[in-house]
C-alpha cells in the first residue's frame, strides 16, 4: 500500500452507486476497533478509581435506591447482582480484558458483544454520573456488535482463511450507522433554537464563559467576540447540514471527506477548549466511519476488487440472516422514532413497543447538549463542617480548614473527573434535588473512615457558588452562596 492521490475526475464528481453512499471500509473499521478499545480501557481505568462512591452501597447510589428509581422502567443491570464494591470491580477487570481482547482483535465479535452488555449494564447501575459522549458511545458498540470489525489489522484476520479481498463493507448495520451519525448532528442543530445560537450568534461565547468546563484556551477564546460569534454561526450550520454533506451523490469525495474533517475538527476544538471527558474523542471515533472506501482508495492504492462483500453474501444468504437483517431493521426504525418524539416540538403518539425495544438495548437518545441555549449557570461547590471536637473541616476538600469563600483558581481542575463533575452539576438543578441527601450521606461515610471516632464529622451544610453568566457584562464575576442541604451524620 502506497500514497496514490491520482484521485479518479469521475469519483471525484459522482458516487460510483448508491452503494458507495452506505459503505464502511474494513481498513477503517480495525481503526475504529483499536480506538474503540483504547477508549473503553481508559474509561474503565477511570471507573476503577471511583467503584465504591459510584457503584457500591456505600457511594452515591445505593442498590436499593437505584433499583426503586428504575423499577418501572425498562433498564436492566448485571451490577445489581452484588452490591459489594467487589463485585463492581470484578465486572469492570472483566471489560478491561474484553477491550484487551477487542484491541488486538481476538475473538473480536464475542469480545464486542459482551462488552456492549457490560457498558450497558454500567450506564444503568447509575445513570446521573452519564454525559452525551456514553450515550453514544452505546449506540456505536450496538451497531459495532454487528458489523466485520475484526477483519482487518487484528488476530482474528491472521488465522482466518475467508477474509474478503475487497476493503468494501455494505451491509445493513453499517447503512444505519452512518444514517444514525448524520441524523444526531442534524438533530442537535434543530434543539439549538435559542436566540444565543439562531440571531446573537453568542452560544460559543456563553459556553466557553462557563469556568466549570474551560480550559485556559478556552477562556482566552470566550475573550475574542467576533470569533466566537463566526464559530457559533460556522457550528450550527455545519450541524445542520452535514448529512447532505454526507450522502450528495455529486462531488460525493470531497464532500464525504469535508464532512470528516468537519466532525472530527469540530470536536477536536471541544477538546481543546473544554474538559468534557471522553466526549469529544467518542464522536471523533464516529467520525472515523465517514471515510468512505472511496476516499481511502482514492489516497492509497491498493489492489481492492470491485466486488463487495455484499455481493458475496447473497450466494450464501440464509433464513436466519434475513430474520436477522428485518429485525435489526425494526430496531433501527423504533430508534429513530424515538428519537423524533423526543426532538419534535409536536406531540408524537407513544408508542409502547418503540419504548419497550429502546429501553432494553438502550438506544434511546436525545442531542441536547448546550441546547436549546448553553447553560449559563457557573459555580462551584463550598461544603463546611463541624467534627465531634468542634474543629472545623472543609468536607469537599476533606481538610481540617474552614472552606474559603474565594472561587477556586480553576474551575474545571475543581472536580476529580468529569464523572463527578456532571454528577455534582447534576444535583445543583432542581429535577436532581433528591439526590442530595444520598450524596450527604456518602460524604459522612467517606469522611468518617478516614477519622478517628472521637472526631467523627458530625455536621456540614451543602452550598453552590453561582454566578450568571451575561456576555453584556464585562465585570468581575460574583458569587452568590445558595444552601442546597443541611446534614446530620448518624
Amino acid at each position: 500500500m502506497g500514497l496514490n492521490f491520482n484521485l479518479n475526475p469521475r469519483g471525484l464528481l459522482f458516487a460510483r452507486s448508491w452503494r458507495d453512499l452506505f459503505s464502511l471500509d474494513l481498513r477503517v473499521l480495525g481503526i475504529f476497533r483499536i480506538v474503540l478499545a483504547s477508549i473503553l480501557i481508559f474509561d474503565n481505568v477511570d471507573r476503577l478509581r471511583f467503584v465504591r462512591a459510584f457503584f457500591s452501597d456505600f457511594g452515591i447510589w445505593p442498590r436499593d435506591v437505584a433499583t426503586a428509581e428504575l423499577r418501572d422502567s425498562l433498564h436492566w443491570s448485571l451490577h445489581f447482582i452484588l452490591n459489594h464494591a467487589w463485585f463492581q470491580g470484578l465486572l469492570l477487570v472483566a471489560a478491561l480484558v474484553f477491550a484487551c481482547g477487542l484491541l488486538v482483535g481476538y475473538r473480536t465479535r464475542w469480545c464486542m458483544i459482551l462488552l456492549w452488555v457490560l457498558e450497558v449494564s454500567i450506564q444503568n447501575r447509575n445513570g446521573i454520573i452519564l454525559q452525551g459522549g456514553d450515550v453514544y458511545l452505546r449506540i456505536l458498540m450496538f451497531w459495532s456488535m454487528f458489523l466485520p470489525l475484526g477483519d482487518r489489522y487484528s488476530l482474528d484476520s491472521k488465522h482466518s482463511t475467508s477474509s474478503a479481498n475487497s476493503n468494501q463493507h455494505l451491509s445493513l448495520p453499517g447503512a444505519f450507522l452512518l444514517i444514525q451519525i448524520a441524523v444526531l448532528y442534524a438533530s442537535s442543530a434543530y434543539l439549538k433554537d435559542g436566540i444565543e445560537w439562531r440571531y446573537e450568534a453568542s452560544a460559543v461565547q456563553y459556553a466557553l464563559m462557563l469556568n466549570q468546563f474551560a480550559t485556559p484556551f478556552g477562556q482566552w477564546l470566550s475573550q475574542q467576540v467576533e470569533l466566537t460569534q463566526i464559530l457559533t454561526i460556522v457550528t450550527w450550520h455545519f450541524e445542520a447540514w452535514v448529512w447532505l454533506l454526507m450522502f450528495m451523490p455529486v462531488f460525493f469525495i470531497p464532500l464525504r471527506l469535508l464532512a470528516f474533517l468537519g466532525i472530527a475538527g469540530m470536536h477536536a476544538g471541544f477538546a481543546l477548549t473544554m474538559n468534557l471527558g471522553l466526549f469529544p474523542y467518542i464522536c471523533i471515533l464516529g467520525s472515523l466511519l465517514v471515510l468512505s472506501p472511496a476516499i481511502i482508495n482514492g489516497f492509497f492504492s491498493s489492489a481492492d476488487s470491485e466486488e463487495t462483500q455484499l455481493a458475496r453474501e447473497h450466494a450464501r444468504q440464509s433464513l436466519f440472516r434475513t430474520m436477522m437483517l428485518g429485525i435489526l431493521s425494526i430496531v433501527f426504525l423504533c430508534s429513530m422514532y424515538r428519537l423524533v418524539l423526543v426532538t419534535a416540538k409536536k406531540r408524537l403518539p407513544e408508542i409502547a413497543a418503540v419504548e419497550t425495544i429502546t429501553g432494553l438495548l438502550r438506544l434511546d437518545q436525545r442531542w441536547d447538549m448546550f441546547a436549546p441555549f448553553p447553560l449559563k449557570e457557573d459555580g462551584w461547590f463550598r461544603i463546611p463542617g463541624t467534627l465531634r471536637d468542634g474543629t472545623a473541616y472543609d468536607v469537599y476538600h476533606q481538610v481540617e480548614a474552614e472552606p474559603s469563600l474565594e472561587a477556586p483558581s480553576s474551575l474545571s481542575d475543581a472536580y476529580p473527573n468529569e464523572r463527578w463533575r456532571k454528577y455534582l452539576m447534576n444535583i445543583w438543578l432542581t429535577k436532581y434535588a433528591w439526590h442530595r441527601n444520598h450524596y450527604a450521606r456518602y460524604l459522612c461515610r467517606s469522611t468518617n473512615e478516614r477519622l478517628s471516632y472521637d472526631r467523627w464529622l458530625v455536621s456540614f451544610s451543602i452550598y453552590y457558588a453561582v454566578t450568571r453568566n451575561d456576555i453584556r457584562d464585562s465585570g468581575e464575576k460574583t458569587y452568590e452562596f445558595v444552601k442546597l442541604w443541611d446534614h446530620r451524620c448518624n
